[in-house]
């Protein structure tokens, strides 16, 4: 069963107000942290890409640096497999033991 409206507490959220208002003052003094010549210079920096960096290229290339993009190229397999590892093994106790392996 639920509680009772008597049982109810009021939770605490002193803190909770106090990092809202923080950083509702952090994003107040950025904004006005920045003068109107700042953010123009800050524009002249970067460029928006409306048409696409595949403009020009043909459907064959676009559709190969889709798939690169979704399929990285694997990189080189590192290590041995456990069937390889066992076949070291053997290998390294027959010399210990004298036998030639086979």
């Amino acid at each position: 069963m639920g509680k009772k409206k008597a049982a109810w507490r009021k939770a605490k959220i002193e803190d909770v107000e106090e990092t809202l208002e923080d950083n509702r003052l952090v994003n107040k003094l950025k904004r006005k942290g920045t003068s109107k010549q700042e953010q123009g210079e800050v524009q002249e920096l970067f460029t928006v890409d409306t048409s696409g960096s595949g403009q020009g290229l043909s459907a064959r290339t676009r559709r190969e640096i889709a798939r690169a993009k979704l399929f990285p190229p694997k990189g080189p397999k590192l290590g041995l497999s456990a069937y390889e590892e066992l076949k070291i093994a053997r290998a390294e106790r027959q010399l210990e033991a004298g036998k030639a392996p086979k």
